[in-house]
């Protein structure tokens, strides 16, 4: 052992280092090869990266498109229903005005989903054109998701009517809605 050390002179050293270093050196440059090879794999057409990029585009849109619908609700995500549906009866073209609205019961109608029926009737007493109340119930559906109508009941506002006699065009009515929510369970 002496002698294998003895032998060694400072150039030796250097030139026993320099290979241990260049083979370290060696299997880096070989692992950053792998690396650069893979990326450039990924940035070629029909790779990785345009994968991903197409998948968070179509997320995206999808995401704009539910935002715009949640906007339009008015209900902002699961919020009142109670508010919605007053708004809908005082917008323009609507006009029922001042309405009742009691809340009847809650369903689960599936894991993670609640249902809930809500009463609605006019407090006026002036009566309706069967015209106005139709475009109060279409836009309770139309402009929400998360509503359905789902019951109506309609009479002549007229208590007493001769069979004979044409009724004129005022009518009353009350509806049942259903709102759907998300419960978080």
């Amino acid at each position: 052992m002496k002698a294998i050390l003895g032998a060694f002179t400072f150039v030796r050293v250097v030139i026993l280092l320099s290979l241990v270093g260049s083979g370290v050196l060696a299997y880096y440059g070989w692992e950053q090869n792998k690396e650069l090879v893979e990326i450039r794999a990924a940035l070629q057409e029909g790779g990785e990266v345009e994968r991903l990029v197409r998948q968070i585009q179509t997320e995206s849109l999808s995401y704009s498109q539910l935002k715009k619908q949640r906007d339009a609700d008015g209900m902002s995500g699961q919020e009142n229903p109670t508010q919605y549906i007053r708004a809908i009866a005082g917008k323009d073209k609507i006009e029922v005005g001042q309405i009742d609205i009691t809340p009847q019961k809650r369903i689960t109608a599936l894991p993670g989903l609640e249902d809930e029926t809500y009463k609605i009737k006019p407090k006026s007493d002036r009566g309706f054109q069967r015209s106005t109340i139709g475009n109060f119930l279409f836009t309770l559906e139309d402009q929400s998701r998360q509503v359905r109508v789902t019951e109506v009941q309609i009479w002549n506002h007229e208590k007493r009517v001769a069979p004979e006699a044409i009724p004129n065009n005022l009518w009353d009515f009350e509806c049942t809605i259903t709102s759907r929510k998300k419960v978080d369970e």
